[in-house]
């Protein structure tokens, strides 16, 4: 008997996330990684500049779970990121730590471009309360 996979994707656009379930036929495999268990992973990749992860900062645009297999497309704040190899490798290290993960595929894109518009604003808040300074008690 052949068990069924499911194929997972999930777009990131601000303002709204497109969710496309599809059940797949595969041989037997590994239980499939859920899209919270990826994000939660992601969550702890971080670009080296801002002390945000990449999925609050946004830059995550898709993400695919296709049984033992993640597809990730994502951008960065600039395409001359210096540092972009390094974070590339980063979230696919990340990816391939996930229960059920045996393959991981990270794909740059640049259309449409990182835009601050696209940072998590619970996030943004938690970066700018640790950057307020100590306020001293008036006398």
């Amino acid at each position: 008997m052949r068990k069924r996979t499911l194929l997972m994707r999930w777009e990131f656009f601000p303002g709204r996330v497109s969710i496309y379930d599809m059940e797949v036929a595969k041989g037997d495999q590994m239980p499939t990684p859920s899209k919270e268990q990826v994000l939660e992973a992601l969550r702890e990749v971080y670009d080296p500049e801002i002390p945000i992860n990449v999925v609050d900062l946004g830059m995550i645009y898709d993400l695919i779970i296709e049984g033992d297999k993640v597809s990730v497309k994502m951008s960065l704040t600039t395409p001359g990121c210096p540092l972009a190899g390094s974070i590339t490798d980063d979230v696919k290290s990340h990816l391939l730590r996930v229960d059920g993960v045996q393959e991981a595929d990270v794909q740059l894109v640049w259309d449409p471009p990182w835009t601050p518009e696209r940072i998590d604003r619970d996030a943004l808040n938690r970066l700018f309360d640790q950057r307020k300074p100590a306020q001293e008690p008036h006398p």
